[in-house]
């Protein structure tokens, strides 16, 4: 029991002044004033059985004025349940529909209940409920589909929810356990809470989306767009959306990757509503991807138009959804910033050709053209980057050609870089200093030997980055003015000793051979080039 002696009301709190002042000329005080609401606030340990509440109050002489008898029901306590939840992919991403294990399990001395609800943080839902961003959402778990016995090891729970646009302050879940119980003659159901238990919950991260273009005003540009999923979310399309001045579109002339098909999305009232309103989206099915690990692989090259002018500061971000069969996102990226725009520099896209048809694991000279439409200024660097498996062969700096002599190389140094066999950059003269050296418009080709990849790569196409000074080693960086992408789909021939070794090999046999064989029979054959 708690027992409080209590002051008399200050006059300058008080409701009744008049009271008051009649009370202190009686000699006698005011503690409580009627009308007003009190509110007391103790730490209390709360009971496993039921309890009341006895308030009472008493006057100056001990005699009892007013009392609830003890009719005020208590808080009653519950036994702690066990609880954890964890994402079925190991990387939630938002607004995304994911897969829970939610694992529950009884607490000491607790009694046998009906039903089992979640609490979900704020932000989540479960799938195909729109979520509100100001109250729990609740999510009734089946008992009947939960595995296990949650009185011994725990009962298991798979629910799909989604996810919010970030991750939560507060990620933590609940669950409670309630007992129903129904009255014989009323028949009036009545849930009481027997239980309960909370764990700190997931995060989101988005997708991991590598997204290089040229950003230059008004003109078309090809755009390289590489990513992963994971393989458990059986991803079937992708949804690329442009920013708001933007256009997105599916190439023309070639495909959008090998083995990946595209086309213009159409959002119409037949959509779903989380796809409704999307602006200039590209949609692409993903029939194919490399597995590494547990995630799947993709590259895909689609042309992008920005527009002529506009403040960087107020350019929307590009948004990316994944979706599986059923049309749920899977996977999203949905604030990738676009690079930086380009006002300065007017320009084709570069291009790339070859002095005869590549053929795979041998050598051949690349040509690579850029088309200046009106003069660069600051430019100092031109670095080619090759796609994975290709090198180049140059053996002497001399293989490196410049074609047009109008362009300004390096004169104090060599210009050209070529330690790096997976680049090849190009200097230019920046002998005056201060920034003020300029490529005048033009149309530029650079040619330099390249080995073949033996085996197509997962993403073939090449950069080229304009940077600033001479260290220009990345695609991106301070010191970078833009990097555009180059496709190359000209899918290289095997070797003619290699297809002739194959015309002999049934068919069932070259599936079992599979890549393994085609490397060793382009070994062999190489090698027996270079016997004396």
């Amino acid at each position: 029991a708690v027992r409080l002696t209590l002051g008399g009301v200050a006059a300058e709190l008080s409701k009744n002044p008049t009271a008051l002042s009649e009370a202190k000329e009686a000699g006698k005080r005011i503690a409580m004033e009627s009308g007003r609401n009190y509110r007391l606030r103790v730490w209390m340990r709360p009971s496993l059985a039921k309890a009341t509440w006895h308030i009472s109050s008493e006057d100056a002489d001990g005699y009892a004025s007013n009392t609830n008898d003890g009719l005020t029901q208590a808080l009653q306590a519950y036994p702690e349940m066990s609880l954890s939840v964890q994402s079925v992919v190991p990387r939630p991403p938002p607004i995304s529909k994911v897969f829970v294990r939610i694992a529950v399990k009884t607490g000491e001395g607790q009694s046998v209940f009906q039903k089992l609800q979640l609490l979900l943080p704020y932000g989540f839902a479960p799938a195909g409920v729109a979520a509100q961003t100001s109250t729990r959402m609740i999510l009734e778990l089946d008992r009947d589909a939960g595995q296990g016995d949650e009185t011994d090891e725990g009962q298991v729970f798979i629910a799909p929810v989604t996810t919010p646009a970030e991750t939560n302050l507060d990620p933590r879940w609940f669950v409670i356990a309630i007992r129903v119980d129904v009255d014989e003659l009323t028949r009036e159901v009545t849930d009481t809470v027997i239980g309960w238990s909370s764990t700190a919950g997931f995060g989101v991260t988005p997708c991991p989306l590598e997204l290089i273009y040229g950003t230059l005003p008004a003109s078309p540009a090809w755009v390289q767009i590489a990513f992963s999923v994971p393989e458990t979310a059986n991803a079937a399309f992708a949804l690329i959306t442009a920013p708001a001045l933007y256009e997105v579109s599916c190439p023309t002339g070639i495909g959008v990757s090998p083995g990946l098909v595209c086309w213009e999305f159409q959002s119409n009232d037949d959509a779903p509503k989380h796809l409704r309103n999307l602006g200039s989206t590209a949609n692409v099915t993903l029939n194919s991807g490399r597995l590494e690990g547990d995630n799947l692989f993709y590259t895909l090259i689609l042309q992008v138009v920005a527009p002529e002018t506009f403040e960087q500061e107020k350019v929307s971000p590009w948004s990316f959804r994944v979706l599986d069969r059923d049309l749920w996102v899977v996977d999203s990226v949905l604030d990738k910033e676009s690079p930086p725009f380009q006002s300065d520099i007017e320009m084709k896209n570069p291009t790339l050709s070859y002095s005869s048809k590549p053929q795979a694991g041998e050598v051949v000279t690349v040509a690579i053209t850029v088309y200046f439409i009106r003069r660069v200024k600051k430019l100092a660097a031109i670095t080619v980057h090759l796609p994975e498996g290709y090198r180049h062969d140059i053996q002497h700096k001399n293989q490196v050609r410049n074609i047009n002599k109008r362009f300004p190389v390096a004169i104090e140094t060599d210009w050209r870089e070529f330690v790096n066999f997976r680049k090849v950059k190009i200097l230019c003269d920046v002998s005056g200093g201060g920034g003020t050296n300029v490529v005048a418009a033009g149309t530029y080709k650079f040619e330099f030997p390249v080995m073949i990849a033996l085996k197509p790569p997962l993403s073939p196409t090449w950069f080229i980055t304009f940077c600033t000074d001479y260290a220009c080693a990345n695609l991106e960086g301070p010191n970078v003015m833009m990097t555009m992408p180059v496709p190359n789909f000209d899918a290289p021939l095997l070797p003619r000793s290699v297809e002739q070794g194959l015309q002999g090999v049934g068919s069932a046999w070259q599936a079992r051979l599979g890549l393994a064989t085609l490397a060793v029979v382009v070994a062999l054959s190489r090698s027996s080039q270079l016997q004396p």
